[in-house]
Parts: structure tokens; sequence; C-alpha cells
């Protein structure tokens, strides 16, 4: 009953009010944590969806990573279409560290990323936990791993260099809410060549949380790509667009917006473990809305990682928020211990400086 003598009754409110600021300083982050639910809804008859209250996804479950997205209070006749296309080693003979259609491409060919086998994950919470259709969580993970080699048409017979392989046909759709056809049997010709998934690792591992609630980061993993020469550099194509009239606006400084959508990347990617200087270049492409961006990577040894982002909103926005460290919240759980264990620090030593007088 010491606590409740005349002399401690300050302490003890000193304490409560302490207890009570400490709630009220990280209510708002607890709130985020409650808002914008990420729900995970997968079709069988059709294309899988993952969404939060600003953003909707469409990914497609089958042979080929692509994306259309939207806002979640727009339409799908707002929708912007993001797809990694192709991959392929230069030597950058203007010393520019982009890659150019005029310069050499090495060992010949340009690798289509659509002529490969993919494997998707089906949707996770971050923690691994299964989700089904309906499911909501705090965060979503899904990905893709290249199960089957990847073919490239050597350059310049009969095409001329720098010049790209033509696409199977079907395996994009032209719209979202299509589910694409699988790609055709193909075929080796003299002129092709193949990048067997036995030893090289390409792995595409897709985020999206309540806490970030407009966008959805992209990690890109590769893993013992073969280099000709450790002088030459790896370039990732990736391909913007829209089908609705949107303007397009291109940025110099990690991004670029067409209409809502932005497309963001990190001017930095971790080869080897180190730190390493991405470089973008684009072009627009003639037969549709939209912009050819090229991720231009130093060589490695061993395993690159890079992280664009898809999303819906500003870009600007966006790239003030690129590259900060300690951004991503903690999950529900988390945080409760990390609160608790706050007040708890700070109702100990109080007491323990009371004790003291």
């Amino acid at each position: 009953m010491e606590l409740f003598k005349p002399g401690r009754l300050s302490v003890r409110k000193l304490i409560l009010s302490i207890i009570i600021l400490c709630f009220l300083a990280l209510g708002p982050i607890s709130s985020v944590y409650g808002q914008n639910g990420v729900q995970a809804r997968v079709e069988t008859s059709g294309p899988a969806i993952v969404s939060t209250d600003e953003l909707t996804v469409q990914v497609n479950p089958g042979p080929v990573p692509h994306f259309w997205y939207w806002s979640t209070d727009g339409s799908q006749d707002e929708a912007y279409h993001v797809k990694l296309q192709h991959l392929l080693e230069y030597s950058d003979s203007d010393c520019d560290d982009e890659f150019d259609n005029n310069e050499q491409v090495s060992g010949g060919a340009s690798f289509s990323l659509s002529s490969g086998k993919w494997e998707f994950s089906g949707f996770t919470t971050e923690d691994g936990d299964s989700l089904e259709s309906g499911d909501t969580a705090d965060s979503v993970k899904f990905s893709y791993t290249l199960v089957g080699p990847i073919r490239g048409k050597q350059e310049g017979q009969p095409d001329q260099p720098g010049q790209q392989p033509e696409e199977p046909p079907g395996e994009s759709p032209d719209q979202p809410g299509q589910q694409p056809d699988e790609p055709p049997g193909q075929q080796e010709s003299p002129n092709e060549m193949k990048l067997s998934s036995e030893n090289l690792v390409i792995v595409l591992t897709c985020h999206i949380s309540a806490a970030d609630g407009n966008k959805m980061k992209i990690d890109v993993y590769i893993e013992n790509w073969n280099f000709e020469s450790q002088e030459n550099r790896l370039a990732l194509r990736t391909d913007f667009t829209t089908d609705n009239s949107s303007d397009i606006t291109e940025e110099s400084n990690n991004g670029y917006q067409i209409g809502k959508a932005f497309f963001a990347y990190e001017d930095s990617a971790t080869a080897d473990g180190q730190s390493v200087t991405v470089v973008a270049n684009s072009e627009q492409i003639e037969q549709a809305k939209g912009l050819k961006v090229w991720f231009n990577y130093p060589s490695f040894t061993e395993t690159l990682d890079h992280d664009p982002t898809i999303g819906i909103g500003d870009l600007t926005a966006e790239i003030a928020l690129i590259g900060e460290t300690g951004t991503e919240l903690l999950s529900n759980s988390t945080f409760g211990i990390y609160a608790t264990f706050v007040v708890i620090v700070v109702v100990v030593v109080v007491i323990f400086i009371d004790r003291r007088k």
C-alpha cells in the first residue's frame, strides 16, 4: 500500500500519465496497421487479384510475369501495364552505362523472359502463411521463379543488331481481366540460343502492404549470370504501357509517370553483397502508349538484387521515399510488443528514480 501514501501519490499519477502519453504518441502508428487492409482474391476462372483501398493489381498466375494495375476506386479502363521483357549482356562501347540499340550484344542474343517457364507461388503473408480467396492481411507476398530455360534469337541473322526477337503470340492479354494463353511450343532454330534454368536463377518477388497501400514493390533477383566479360553490362528491359489516353511524362530522376500511375526504381542495387549504381534509360514504344525502360547493371560474379516499384499516385512524392531505410512498418503483433516494452521501461525508470530520492 506504499504507493497510496500522500508522498507517493504524485509518482503514481506521473506513471499513469506517462503510460497514457506513450499510447497517445504511438496511436497514430498503430492506426496505420489497421487501415487499408490488403485483400487477396484468387479466381479459378480468371486472373488473380490483390488489392488495397488504393491499388488493385491483376496478377498473371500463368507462364508470363506481368501486371495490370489501376486505382481501386477507378475503372479497369484506366489500367496500366508493366511487363519484364528481355535480358541481354552488352558491351558498353560509348561508356555511358546505358544500352543502345547499336551496341554489340554479347553472345549474339537478347533473351526473352516470356519464352521461359515460370512457377507462381500463390499469395502468402510476409511470414509465409497461405492466403485464400477473400482473405485479408497486413501484407501480401507472391513470387515468380524461373523453372525452364529462356530463349534468345541471335542478332544479325536475319535481324539487325539491337532488334528484339518477336514475342510468342497470345502470351500477354490486351486488356486487364483476360487470361493469357500458354505460349505455343517453340522449336529451336540455328539462330536461337538457350539459357538453362539449372544454373541461372531468376526470382521476382512482389510485396504489397497495408501501410503503403498505393504501390507494389518488385524484388528482381538474378543469380549465376555467366558474363562473357566482366567489362560487360546487363540490361533488363521492362515495358510500362497503358491503353488509355494518358499523357506520358518521362522523369529522369528515379522513375516514370503515365497518367495516374508511376513506375519508380532505386538508383542502386546489391551485387555480390555490395551496393552498385543502376542507370535507367527509356524510349517510347512506337505502336503502344508507353515506354521501353532499360535497367542497366554492372557485371557481377554471383547475385544481383534490385527493387523497382509500381503504383498509383504522384511520382515526385514516391521518389522522395526512394532509398529511405526503415520505412517498412512492423506487424501488428510486433507493434504490440514494442509498445508494451516502451511503457515498461518508462515505468521502471520512474520508479527507480523515485526510490533513490
